[in-house]
């Protein structure tokens, strides 16, 4: 299904279904259109899902039954040693984050994003202790006479 409908709607759809109400109307009812209305009744009658099975359910439940694929967890890649990148980062210092990450995409050309491979060193720091700063206390320069 293209658009994604709220289950409000969803339950509305399949009452008025059952009320033998015709789908131009049902899709003016509930405001969508005859073709979206059309591959959710489908979708329904594929999984045998009926007004009154609805009015049981939670809607994260109907939700997650109807439109499955938006709810699949997304595939995180894992991160590039990030112990690894840490230590060259403070043993040479010459070396950056976007010379890094250089690296690492030779090696792996469907890794990160440079944007993603930043925040996500970040947070590692972050979560390991990694990230802290200590304040210099500086004298102020002085004049020469």
């Amino acid at each position: 299904m293209k658009g994604r409908m709220c289950s409000m709607k969803i339950k509305e759809a399949l009452r008025l279904r059952e009320m033998e109400i015709n789908n131009t109307q049902i899709s003016q009812s509930i405001n969508c259109s005859r073709t979206t209305l059309i591959e959710l009744f489908k979708r329904c009658d594929e999984l045998k899902i009926t007004h009154k099975m609805t009015a049981e359910m939670k809607d994260s439940e109907l939700d997650k039954s109807i439109f499955p694929e938006v709810f699949k967890p997304m595939h995180k890649k894992e991160d590039p040693g990030f112990e690894k990148i840490h230590l060259e980062l403070n043993t040479h210092p010459n070396t950056n984050l976007q010379l890094l990450w250089t690296e690492y995409k030779e090696s792996q050309p469907d890794g990160l994003s440079y944007s993603r491979f930043c925040a996500r060193y970040n947070e590692w720091q972050i979560i390991n202790g990694k990230n802290v700063s200590m304040h210099i206390e500086r004298k102020l320069a002085r004049r020469w006479k």
